[in-house]
């Protein structure tokens, strides 16, 4: 009798043995898990925030490029305008040229020797 007593003596030592590994290797997940659980928080914490700033940066960029849009359109309106006030420019430097050049033709002596006698006569 005393020979199955041991056995299962040992038997169970063996198994209170295997028991107490598994319950540390248990406490030990459960550790890990509780970390992990924690990390997983301040991901989707972090992950949060981090969409938030993508949705502000896109707002800014889509403002931005609104921003370029218009201001390539006044580019493009300004373009036009200095490209008329050239050709006016062009044609007033044209008349100009065209105008003194039929003063310097005319008889242009006549009236200043008129103004010259003007002058004289007042100073006299």
């Amino acid at each position: 009798m005393n020979r199955p007593n041991l056995n299962v003596r040992t038997t169970v030592t063996l198994i209170c043995g295997a028991l107490e590994e598994h319950l540390l290797t248990y406490l030990q997940a459960n550790a890990n898990l509780n970390e992990l659980a924690k990390r997983l928080k301040q991901s989707e914490t972090l992950n949060i925030d981090l969409q938030r700033r993508v949705d502000e940066l896109n707002s800014e960029l889509q403002a931005a490029h609104n921003d370029a849009q218009r201001t390539q359109a006044e580019l493009a309106r300004l373009r036009v305008s200095v490209g008329e006030l050239q050709e006016r420019s062009d044609a007033l430097a044209r008349e100009n040229k065209q105008l003194s050049g039929k003063f310097v033709t005319d008889d242009f002596s006549g009236p200043g020797r008129t103004i010259g006698r003007v002058c004289v006569c007042l100073s006299n």
